[in-house]
């Protein structure tokens, strides 16, 4: 969270929202978060690890998934199978 809480600009839809990680992919710079009082449940952030705020407000790039089901079914199965490829 310390990386992310780094990069958002006060313009980021992730701005100022509580979230825990929950998990990061090993393959690429990918976090999981579990989305607190938002109309989402989750998010997945791809971090650009910089060492700076983000002059864009698209960085770092979100998206986001309304429960656990939508996750497994849009992200890891389709992720956990180009992995396998």
């Amino acid at each position: 969270m310390n990386q992310l809480n780094r990069e958002l600009s006060p313009g980021h839809v992730l701005y100022g929202v509580e979230a825990k990680a929950v998990a990061k992919a090993t393959n690429r710079d990918d976090v999981l978060l579990e989305l607190y009082d938002h109309s989402k449940s989750l998010a997945v952030v791809h971090l650009t690890w910089s060492k700076k705020v983000q002059a864009d407000p698209c960085w770092p790039t979100v998206r986001f998934f309304a429960t656990w089901d939508d996750w497994v079914r849009d992200r890891l199965i389709p992720d956990s199978a180009e992995f396998r490829e």
